[in-house]
Parts: structure tokens; sequence; C-alpha cells
């Protein structure tokens, strides 16, 4: 799929800049490195779920995207950030891999003018206002197929050093999103979700599973009602 454009908001504007300023400073070692996180249980389900075609929104670094084309699923990755598209592109080509990809914030998904089974979206809500994240989740809505998966994470208020103990230097919005206002984080904007936000942010799904790990990340499972 080629890139694809659009005007965008300032807001989105905004992070689009953050996210291309902070993947291009990724060291290669990183960069580069293999998935952290076993995926066994994500592709497990897919698979369970018979799914064919599966959205990677917010693909970072292309790990997530790489894991589950390498499983047998048809994957596209977006992201806001062009340069993390770029990173993900050329990790399938030094992995052989295809895999679809484009530019496109997750607010935006309907704009792909395609319909999958399944999207995964991995810690990439918590960087937005609710009422971006609330866009975002209907905006998956909008792509998923009748009775499709989405599978979200967000992080516990410890997890990947955004929490208040990693800088003090950010600024609260009514809303209750913090946004970074200087040093390496300046202009990212981070929001530890409660449960019952995260709930209501997909309250036109069906809970297939929520659950909470020790440091307070929530990983769940939602379901598109059949139409």
């Amino acid at each position: 799929m080629s890139e694809l454009e659009s005007p965008v908001s300032r807001e989105l504007e905004r992070a689009r800049e953050f996210w291309d300023r902070a993947f291009l400073k990724v060291a290669p070692a990183v960069r580069d490195a293999p998935s952290g996180r076993d995926l066994s249980d994500i592709v497990g389900r897919l698979r369970a779920a018979s799914a064919v075609d599966v959205l990677d929104v917010g693909c970072g670094l292309g790990r997530w995207s790489v894991t589950l084309a390498r499983a047998g699923f048809r994957v596209l990755a977006v992201d806001l950030s062009s340069e993390a598209v770029r990173i993900t592109r050329e990790r399938a080509r030094r992995e052989g891999l295809t895999i679809g990809s484009a530019v496109c914030a997750a607010q935006e998904l309907s704009r792909l003018g395609i319909r999958v089974d399944a999207v995964v979206c991995n810690s990439v809500l918590d960087h937005m206002h609710p009422s971006d994240a609330e866009l975002a989740a209907t905006s998956m809505a909008q792509v998923l197929k009748p009775a499709g998966l989405a599978f979200v994470s967000f992080d516990g208020p410890a997890e990947g050093g955004a929490g208040p103990e990693a800088s003090p230097d950010y600024m609260v919005h009514s809303d209750g999103t913090w946004e970074y206002v200087s040093g390496s984080r300046q202009g990212m904007t981070w929001r530890c979700y409660e449960d019952a936000e995260v709930r209501r942010l997909f309250r036109e799904f069906e809970e297939v599973e929520f659950t909470v790990a020790a440091t307070g990340q929530r990983r769940a499972w939602f379901r598109k009602p059949q139409e």
C-alpha cells in the first residue's frame, strides 16, 4: 500500500513531529533488536479467531508487525510517524517479509479504505488526550469486520518511563493528560488511563478479556459486535 497523506489537526501535527524526532534518535542496536515481548498469546488468539488481515496501529519499530507477518498473517502497519513506517519497512525488507504500510494516525484509520479481521494497538492510546483516544477507538471499529477483534494495551503508572518518576518537566492538562515541556520527552503526551476509562473507550465493543499485570499494564481484547 502506498504512503497516504492528509491534512491533520495541529494536535496531530505536534504529535507527529515529536514521534518523528523520537524515532530518528533511536540507536541502531535498539531499533534492530527483536521484540522482547512473547506474542504467542496474541498469535494464538488471532489464529483461534481465523484472522487473516491484521492492522498494527502505531507500529513503532515494527517488531509486532514482523512477528505477526512471520506467523502467517497479512499485516498492514500504520503509524503517525513517517520515520516509524520507514523503520518498519526496512525491518520487513531485511526479514524478507511482505508487510503493507502507511503513514496514518490512529484517529484516521477509515481513510485507509480497508476492512480487517483484527487490530492490534500496543501502548498507543496512552499518548493521546481522551478525546483523541475516543476517535481512535471509533476509527478501529470502522475498519474492523463484524466480529473482528481489537487488542489494546495501556501502560500502568510506573511503566514506559513516562510517569512522574521519569521527569518533573511536564504540565497537566485539564483532562488529566500530561505533556512534557522540556528535556528529551518535550512534546510527548501521556496519560495513565483508569480501567473504567479503557472500558468506556471501547463501550461499543464486546469485552472478551481484560487483564492487569503486576506493573499495572492493562491488556484487553474487545470484539466488534455482529451487524
